[in-house]
């Protein structure tokens, strides 16, 4: 395994037991930015990463996936996405932002943690990406203002969207031991469509934006933001092919049949992920009402981003801080659209 989150890069050459793993103290950095971030750096083994197959076997022998979800569905992901965390007193992950589209499960198997995690701050024009990498969001104007700070004790477990900035910290005496996963079913869809006006926005997630923009267009790849009628036109003309029952309203079999027609990409042929994006009341179904609320909400951000990062190309500008002169109904569903 290697430190992380110190700076020496991920050369894999410290085994458990070693004198140096147990008596090591790395700075961090990150107490240097805030004062309640974690001093030290931790230990990280990327079992996911290929470098140790036997062990890989192991975790998939006896970590079993949790009864309240999907287990064929997520089988593929969480077992293919082990990390292992050991913090020594006062070390942990300085808080950051990942890059991937799927939610995160992470298990204290002995210790304790402190965690601290948040959405990234508001902001009405494009931010570039690595603004959330490691560390960054200390250095944000005004610093970084945690929405959740709690503790996670052996046997417990957290569950967190995408999206979400996220530190931890050993708050014992003995090293911290945990396992983390990523998991794909159900995707946080409904999560995504809420805060799309911000995600759109934030570079670190741009590997989620064509994902999401097929959800929210049922599939149509090449379709482009557009503002007023424009939008309105090209929602009611997908609405109709798709509602081939033509009682005004979509369910999964007939979002499913239309999106596996669509795009070879897209998360989950069975049309759930697209589904959770459009019913915004969660009764199962897609009224012409939420679908065309929820595509206006799509393609007016999509439209006005394209022309934000047009522009800030053309001025020789890589994005804005982020926490300053935005609008208060940006994010959210009830925004006038």
């Amino acid at each position: 395994m290697h430190q992380e989150y110190a700076g020496l890069g991920d050369t894999d050459n410290q085994k458990i037991g070693d004198k140096s793993w147990v008596d090591l103290k790395t700075p961090s950095g990150a107490a240097k930015l805030d004062k309640e971030a974690p001093p030290y750096a931790p230990f990280y083994w990327g079992v996911k990463d290929g470098k140790d197959p036997a062990m890989l076997r192991k975790v998939r022998q006896f970590v079993k996936i949790p009864y309240f979800m999907d287990a064929e569905e997520n089988y593929g992901e969480v077992m293919g996405s082990p990390e292992f965390w050991f913090s020594r007193p006062g070390a942990g992950a300085k808080a950051h932002m990942d890059s991937h589209c799927e939610s995160t499960m992470t298990i204290q198997l002995d210790g304790s943690k402190r965690w601290r995690i948040g959405l990234a701050a508001d902001t009405n024009h494009f931010l570039r990406g690595g603004t959330y990498s490691d560390g960054e969001a200390y250095k944000q104007r005004g610093g970084w203002v945690p929405t959740y700070d709690f503790i996670l004790n052996k046997g417990e477990a957290l569950f967190f969207a995408p999206a979400f900035i996220h530190e931890s910290q050993n708050i014992g005496e003995e090293c911290a031991a945990s396992i983390t996963h990523q998991y794909n079913y159900p995707m946080a869809a409904g999560f995504f469509r809420a805060w799309w006006p911000r995600t759109r926005r934030i570079g670190d997630m741009n590997e989620c934006w064509p994902k999401i923009s097929s959800w929210a267009t049922l599939g149509q790849n090449g379709a482009q933001g557009e503002h007023g009628d424009a939008g309105i036109a090209t929602a009611g003309a997908i609405f109709r092919k798709v509602d081939t029952s033509q009682d005004g309203s979509l369910n999964k079999a007939e979002i499913a049949a239309f999106v596996g027609r669509q795009s070879e990409d897209l998360h989950h042929k069975n049309g759930q992920s697209s589904l959770d994006f459009h019913d915004t009341d969660q009764d199962g179904k897609v009224t012409s009402s939420e679908f065309m609320k929820n595509y206006a909400l799509w393609s007016r951000h999509e439209a006005e981003v394209t022309k934000e990062t047009r522009m800030s190309s053309w001025m020789g500008m890589e994005g804005g801080d982020g926490d300053d002169g935005a609008d208060e109904d940006q994010d959210g569903e009830d925004q006038d659209l």
